[in-house]
């Protein structure tokens, strides 16, 4: 078992003490794989003094541990229980966000008691809470990670990167009514379902009709695939890949081609719009050929994203 000490800021009790606020921490159960909460703010009233020990289970040996704040309006007759409308990890997500009013970010971590084990404070979802770790050792050292800037100044620093675009949210109702709520990562821009999103595919155009040409060969992908199974459970073994990119201009397709001392083998055939789908989050398709000669793949319509050997080398594009 795990203790994860959870400490709100004094600035923050300050904030969420009003009627209407809430918080949680929530994680999925590893046995069941339904959602464990507990609860930090009810209503205002902050507990345990703003310092909550949540117990991780045993079987809890990587996951992510999430934590939301909501704002509703305190005359609200039936405010949104959060508890009983989120059930599975999923539904912790940008569109159940914004309709239940709440902001939330996670703390990733693989507890496997190895040396390797690790805390993650990142998010492909975007930013919704400034945070830091404190992890104490048996010696009595103790090791700290954080921003290193306030929240302030990493949301000013979204919301300048484009001043024409929106990038950023604020909560519309209850006691945080107008403060920021959520910024917008790329990945999840595709599935938020906001109309003409601040980051799309187009965005890369013109880098890549760059690369159309010769010049494509100049981009080497290399790196170690560890061996993983796939959807179908069929496992891939692992090895050093080294794939060299070309353009086609007869085809207007790109190749990844394997080096002579790559131990990963296939030539990965990707379209330009496949390729601008695959680059902010990993939604578009390529078809893996045993030779680029072959009349038909081998693997056609590959997800990006796929867990294999070939999805690792899309990974590094």
């Amino acid at each position: 078992m795990t203790a994860l000490n959870v400490s709100l800021s004094a600035t923050l009790q300050g904030e969420l003490s009003q009627p209407g606020a809430w918080a949680y921490a929530a994680y999925k159960d590893p046995t069941t794989g339904s959602l464990v909460w507990t609860s930090l703010v009810t209503n205002g009233a902050v507990a345990s003094g703003g310092t909550v020990s949540i117990a991780l289970p045993s079987t809890f040996d990587g996951g992510k541990v999430y934590f939301l704040i909501q704002s509703q309006a305190a005359t609200d007759p039936q405010p949104f229980d959060l508890e009983t409308l989120i059930t599975t990890e999923s539904q912790i997500n940008w569109g159940t966000a914004s309709q239940y009013g709440y902001r939330y970010d996670s703390f990733e971590v693989t507890l496997l008691d190895q040396g390797a084990d690790a805390g993650n404070l990142t998010s492909v979802n975007g930013f919704g809470l400034p945070m830091a770790v404190s992890i104490p050792y048996d010696n009595g050292t103790t090791a700290t990670a954080g921003y290193g800037i306030t929240g302030a100044q990493l949301v000013s620093g979204i919301q300048a990167i484009n001043p024409a675009l929106v990038y950023t949210y604020n909560y519309t109702t209850g006691p945080l009514a107008g403060q920021f709520r959520a910024a917008l990562s790329p990945s999840e821009a595709f599935a938020s379902g906001i109309t003409d999103p601040p980051f799309k595919p187009t965005d890369w155009t013109d880098y890549i009709d760059s690369l159309k040409g010769p010049q494509a060969e100049n981009i080497i992908l290399t790196g170690q695939f560890n061996g993983a199974p796939d959807a179908e459970k069929v496992w891939h073994n692992g090895g050093y890949f080294a794939f060299q990119l070309q353009w086609d201009d007869a085809e207007q397709v790109f190749w990844l081609a394997p080096l002579d001392n790559s131990q990963i083998k296939g030539f990965i055939r990707l379209t330009p719009d496949n390729l601008a789908n695959s680059i902010y989050s990993t939604l578009g398709d390529a078809d893996i050929y045993t030779s680029k000669t072959d009349a038909t793949p081998f693997l056609a319509g590959m997800d990006t994203g796929a867990n294999n050997q070939w999805g690792k080398v899309l990974l590094t594009c």
